[in-house]
């Protein structure tokens, strides 16, 4: 997502100029926009899966389980854009490690955890409700160690 790399400079020059208010409704901007994206993606999957799937197969097994992973994945996609924005967003405020740890986290802990967990429950199912979760707990967390971050650096810059 191209908003992503977009909100660096955006961070970045508000940063420098001590502007953290004007950072934090950028912020809520952009995860309103990746949510309402996300929001489109899954309604255009719901309604369109059956048809993207033939694309890939004919199978009747295989079209069934691309269109639940085309569903179920995609209900996380807006909190996946959200964590990828917070990303960004940690480069711009020169902390690339909590960058690195949300990215280590959703991909390495998240989504290998909750896709084994699911699996052991509902097999292959649970590995996409695994990926969905995985996606929608790391944009969360995401969202919660910028606001502690941002509330920090605007105790720094009210003394």
């Amino acid at each position: 997502m191209a908003l992503g790399a977009a909100i660096i400079p955006f961070i970045g020059q508000n940063f420098g100029a001590g502007k953290i208010d004007r950072i934090r409704s950028g912020l809520k901007t952009a995860y309103l926009f990746s949510i309402i994206y996300g929001i489109i993606i899954f309604i255009l999957f719901y309604v369109f899966s059956r048809y993207l799937a033939v694309v890939f197969s004919r199978n009747d097994e295989v079209l069934r389980y691309i269109t639940l992973y085309l569903v179920i994945v995609s209900i996380g996609y807006g909190f996946q854009g959200i964590s990828r924005i917070v990303c960004q967003g940690f480069n711009a405020l020169n902390k690339p490690l909590y960058s690195f740890f949300l990215n280590f986290m959703r991909f390495f802990i998240f989504y290998v955890a909750f896709s084994y967990i699911g699996s052991k429950y509902l097999g292959l199912i649970g590995i996409f409700i695994g990926i969905c979760t995985a996606n929608l707990l790391s944009g969360i967390i995401a969202i919660i160690l910028i606001t502690i971050h941002l509330k920090r650096y605007t105790a720094l810059y009210e003394r």
